[in-house]
């Protein structure tokens, strides 16, 4: 089904399917979706402007995943900023239906994350799963996607997956100190394997160990502000707080 994604997603947006509840296809669930279909650059600007435009998506179909791939390997990566600049300038945001969204190997800037974070949310609200791996991401542009799902409050994103990018042990850190948890209360599960520039076995260990390190140490971190008094009443603290259990209790998946 993958192959006709750029024809359902045509259809789902026609306006015609508003009694749909299902999809029946010859592929199994993919990433915790019901349905994947794969887009290419030109499918992936027509979902954009679809959701730009607030598409008419069927209100009851729900568990839809789309997985953006470039055509060969000959093309350069596709560029994601134009898609996050719709979904940050619609009025609603992604659809319902949309859980799963794996945009791996393309490109984008911190302007166009930078519009997601400013703009009045929530438009990611429905995602479970967002993939933004192997997309060339540095320590900068992780803490602009920190930001974005801070501002987007994406209550029910579960995973996100972050691997084979350019992220350092600080990038992690400060992913972690900029990102609001509650705007994450269901975030169970990040990815952070392969990332370049720590490649090589002792490289890659040192950063699997560094992550590791880093996690290890928020349950005493925890235990230090317990110390420091019950019932903390301000705003900083309670808010490290949080982010300290919301590291401690992540599948942290380093491999």
């Amino acid at each position: 089904a993958g192959g006709a994604g750029a024809e359902v997603l045509a259809a789902l947006t026609s306006g015609k399917l508003g009694s749909l509840h299902e999809i029946l296809t010859f592929s199994g669930p993919c990433w915790g979706a019901t349905y994947t279909f794969s887009l290419d650059e030109t499918a992936l600007a027509a979902l954009g402007a679809a959701v730009r435009a607030g598409g008419r998506f069927p209100p009851f179909l729900s568990g839809l995943g789309f997985n953006v791939i470039r055509e060969s390997e000959d093309r350069p990566p596709i560029n994601f900023d134009s898609f996050f600049t719709d979904i940050a300038e619609s009025e609603e945001g992604l659809p319902a239906c949309v859980g799963v969204l794996l945009l791996r190997g393309g490109r984008f800037g911190d302007a166009a994350l930078a519009s997601l974070g400013a703009s009045r949310g929530p438009k990611l609200s429905h995602l479970r799963v967002l993939a933004l791996s192997e997309c060339a991401m540095d320590d900068v542009l992780l803490k602009k996607v920190a930001e974005a799902l801070s501002a987007q409050r994406c209550g029910n994103l579960e995973q996100l997956n972050l691997e084979k990018n350019r992220i350092s042990v600080e990038g992690v850190s400060t992913f972690f100190s900029t990102l609001n948890p509650g705007s994450v209360p269901s975030l169970r599960k990040i990815t952070l394997g392969q990332q370049e520039g720590s490649e090589g076995k002792d490289s890659e260990k040192q950063f699997l160990a560094s992550v590791h390190e880093l996690q290890a140490a928020a349950p005493s971190q925890l235990d230090s502000q317990g110390a420091r008094g019950q019932g903390l009443t301000q705003l900083g603290d309670e808010l490290e707080t949080r982010r300290l259990r919301l590291l401690a209790s992540l599948c942290l998946v380093l491999g």
